[in-house]
């Protein structure tokens, strides 16, 4: 199988990730499960898989996510919002990959994923974003 066709999920995942958070509620836990298992899947796939690589599926899934939610803050008339998540947003989906790339590669994937999770919820408690939605 190609490693394409991670990076393919990644920009779609958000739409799907979207329409779930919506009906379940449970935000960035859905999240950071669906990317770290993109990352297990690219370790997987590709035994030369670099932190690099697990950061584009972050970069990816973060872009497809900001056009996704940007285009509904904009919508709503909520340019702040938006413009809090231009800027941050795509580089903290990259970090929490590399958490999970860096516990998968010490065989430790639970501290890949606390980190990955810390780091998600923190921001959106920093951004005023709420955890759950």
């Amino acid at each position: 199988m190609d490693v394409w066709l991670i990076y393919l999920w990644s920009l779609i995942g958000p739409m799907a990730i979207l329409l779930l958070l919506r009906l379940l509620a449970i935000g960035i836990l859905l999240e950071e499960v669906f990317k770290g298992s993109l990352v297990i899947w690219l370790t997987k796939v590709d035994k030369r898989a670099s932190v690099f690589m697990a950061m584009g599926i972050g970069l990816a899934y973060g872009f497809s996510e900001l056009v996704l939610y940007s285009l509904n803050y904009w919508t709503a008339g909520m340019y702040s919002a938006s413009l809090w998540r231009l800027l941050f947003t795509v580089p903290m989906h990259g970090v929490t990959t590399m958490f999970w790339f860096l516990g998968i590669k010490l065989r430790k994937v639970w501290l890949g994923a606390l980190g990955a999770l810390a780091l998600h919820g923190l921001f959106n408690y920093l951004t005023g974003f709420p955890l759950l939605s």
